[in-house]
């Protein structure tokens, strides 16, 4: 929360998620420049676009593509506000950003894909790069929620515009941060899908969602006991009166942004009456067959406080801990499905933060940057499984980072 947007270097209220990587982690030398694209649009309806280095290259045989997260809206107020700034309007935007992480050319930094073709999407659709609706939707005319239809056609643009140099594309990854990597999870089986039907089937495409495990569903605990809605974890105001609940469970996700293109019909037909669950990762990576490495912090604040409701004054209550442990353990459960046996690697850490510390921290002596890099190219010299395996008599964060 309040961090400085990679792009646009200003201080914003975020809505519900969290922003991506700070500009203090940004490297100058090297620049990725913005180009629009007729057809996509933002949440105000002003055109959206991409920001890459296609043109430093002859041939874009590795092919990296991150969508950008920064929230969502769900409400009239919240949308109105995010069309003042560049979460849903492109007049914020500016012409060129600093290349980091994944995108960056410098192989000191970034040697699995510093060679690669990278491809930055600015987010602002504010539907968690979900929405496919047709047109404006009638009951909330001002605001155009196309975050998947604009993946779609910004990546269409760019094969065309760039036929030549993308003639020999054999390996693609996809990823983002918070609300971009909820994105990347949600897209990428249609992502890998469009890629391979236009290159080929030969063509590797991944996954690498950080921080978009959004969200666990209740413990097995609490299931035994009756949960009423098992696909997601409770809200704070039900935990702390035992009601074994979310306020997540509706359709108003899917009402708002239309996205039945992504969602994979066996899962709404396995979940009939409750297609809401095909949005969380706790049911929806059941149905991803891409190959897909996730990097989560176990005790996500952003999910623990702005998402769940839990009050984040201090000192800690009593219930406040009491809460943390709960979503702990309801995040550990959940995530534990994702399976090394069928290619899929899992970076989790015992940590009280959300982007924070998923790209710099270690574990068993390996960063993610460096299991990702050794997964992708199937090198598998590192272990693609590190979990956290720190002990806490009271079931609270106890990694290498902040506490609550």
């Amino acid at each position: 929360m309040g961090q400085n947007s990679r792009i646009f270097g200003v201080m914003l209220p975020i809505l519900l998620l969290a922003l991506s990587r700070p500009v203090s982690e940004q490297k100058l030398e090297h620049t990725l420049t913005l180009s629009f694209v007729n057809g996509s649009l933002c949440l105000d309806g002003s055109m959206a676009g991409y920001l890459s280095d296609i043109e430093l290259y002859e041939k874009c045989d590795l092919l990296v593509v991150e969508l950008e997260g920064g929230g969502l809206c769900f409400t009239q107020s919240s949308c109105k506000e995010r069309t003042t700034n560049w979460l849903g309007s492109s007049k914020y935007w500016s012409s060129s950003m600093s290349a980091s992480g994944f995108t960056d050319s410098d192989c000191q930094v970034n040697p699995d894909f510093c060679s690669g073709c990278h491809v930055f999407l600015p987010y602002c659709s504010s539907d968690v790069w979900l929405g496919d609706s047709d047109g404006k939707d009638p009951d909330w005319n001002e605001f155009y929620f196309h975050g998947h239809r604009n993946l779609d056609v910004i990546m269409n643009h760019m094969f065309n515009a760039y036929e030549s140099k993308f003639s020999n594309l054999s390996n693609v990854l996809l990823l983002g941060e918070s609300a971009g990597g909820y994105g990347t999870w949600l897209n990428l089986d249609w992502f890998s899908d469009t890629i391979k039907q236009r290159f080929g089937s030969h063509v590797q495409v991944k996954g690498a969602p950080i921080a978009g495990w959004f969200m666990p569903g209740e413990t097995a605990a609490e299931i035994a006991d009756g949960g009423l809605c098992p696909d997601y974890v409770d809200n704070y105001d039900h935990f702390i009166e035992n009601k074994h609940q979310s306020s997540y469970c509706n359709n108003l996700l899917e009402h708002l942004y239309q996205p039945d293109a992504l969602i994979d019909t066996k899962c709404y037909a396995d979940h009939p009456g409750k297609e809401y669950s095909c949005y969380t990762a706790h049911v929806g990576y059941h149905y991803i067959d891409t190959p897909i490495f996730f990097a989560q912090n176990q005790f996500d604040n952003e999910q623990i406080i702005d998402q769940l409701g839990c009050p984040s004054t201090q000192p800690w209550t009593d219930l406040q801990k009491e809460f943390i442990a709960y979503f702990g353990t309801a995040m550990a459960e959940s995530i534990d499905q994702v399976n090394s046996t069928k290619g899929d690697g899992l970076f989790l850490l015992s940590c009280f933060l959300h982007t924070e510390g998923l790209e710099s921290f270690t574990l068993q002596n390996v960063t993610f940057v460096e299991a990702v890099g050794d997964w992708f190219w199937n090198r598998n010299k590192l272990p693609h499984r590190l979990i956290d395996n720190c002990q806490s008599p009271n079931g609270l964060p106890c990694g290498q980072c902040s506490k609550p």
